[in-house]
């Protein structure tokens, strides 16, 4: 009865506990490097240290950054999160149980310094007149998470792996709104491509205005060949940037609107505490058992003690 018992209430609570969990999706999205053919490295190699003799500063190459690691890096960035969030307005999704609808408004914390607080702005402004917009919003940034904590939710939801033989990126999502996830996914790669895209055209453009300002004081014939060839090479650079509708990422599988939560895995679960439940059961009445063995021994060598005595 108690192995039954134990196990049947484990399990039991195993169920209502995977029933009442909130389902979470994942959103994948498989993308694959765009080369970005960049070529001006090599020249910069060659002639920079002539170059440098004849008073001429040319920019540094981007040897062992590549686009590909630099998108990597700033789709996990403080500052591109942080300004995506803020972009998109996700506090009141990412905290949503901080978060009243329908008064729009920041519920009230649990801390007593910025109840007080906030109880102070709300009746002063009562007693006015007019309620600026400054006024509502300071009364409703009490309780509002930091940006800090936004980002470190929202990074907690992107996965970003590689594989290493054929550098194939994949990012996922995991998010408790399929739908949500899905974009998610979708727009977190467009705009780390549109944010490299319009930085790599704004520095090639940089370098040609640069290169084209000091031409004319250019004397040496293998400085000018130089020059020339390395605006070539930034007008070809900017030239892929905006024709090249997908700069840093070719997208091989955009993320679709999953249809079947990937957590939590209820079968599973129910499974897994049906054996907790029996094991511990079981371990319990092992014990149940050895108790009741040795309190049955204490008794009987306590009986027979007392015989002994009795009879001498």
């Amino acid at each position: 009865m108690l192995i039954f018992t134990m196990t049947f209430l484990v399990t039991l609570v195993t169920a209502v506990a995977a029933l009442n969990m909130t389902p979470k999706y994942e959103s994948k999205v498989l993308l694959a490097p765009v080369g970005d053919g960049d070529s001006t490295s090599g020249l910069i190699a060659k002639y920079g240290g002539l170059a440098s003799l004849a008073g001429i500063s040319l920019p540094s190459s981007k040897d062992g950054v590549s686009n590909v690691a630099e998108a990597k890096a700033i789709l996990t960035s403080y500052q591109f999160l942080s300004e995506y969030i803020a972009k998109h307005n996700l506090k009141p999704v990412l905290f949503a149980n901080q978060w009243d609808a329908e008064a729009q408004a920041w519920r009230q914390p649990k801390e007593s310094l910025l109840k007080n607080a906030k109880t102070a702005v709300v009746e002063a402004m009562t007693f006015r007149d007019g309620v600026s917009p400054a006024d509502k919003a300071a009364a409703n940034a009490f309780g509002e998470p930091t940006m800090q904590e936004a980002v470190k939710t929202f990074k907690e939801l992107v996965q970003i792996s590689e594989e290493k033989d054929s550098g194939m990126v994949t990012v996922k999502v995991t998010w408790s709104d399929a739908v949500q996830a899905q974009f998610w996914a979708n727009d977190l790669v467009h705009e780390v491509d549109q944010l490299l895209r319009e930085k790599a055209i704004k520095e090639s453009e940089n370098v040609i205005a640069y290169l084209q300002d000091k031409l004319p004081t250019m004397q040496l014939a293998d400085i000018r060949n130089l020059a020339l060839s390395l605006i070539e090479q930034e007008m070809k650079k900017v030239t892929f940037a905006r024709v090249h509708p997908e700069y840093v990422y070719k997208v091989i599988d955009p993320a679709i609107v999953a249809d079947q939560p990937a957590s939590p895995k209820k079968g599973l679960m129910v499974a897994v505490g049906f054996v907790l439940g029996l094991m511990l059961s079981i371990f319990m009445a092992l014990i149940c058992l050895c108790s009741a063995y040795l309190k049955t021994a204490v008794r009987c060598w306590s009986i027979g003690k007392r015989r002994v005595a009795a009879f001498g």
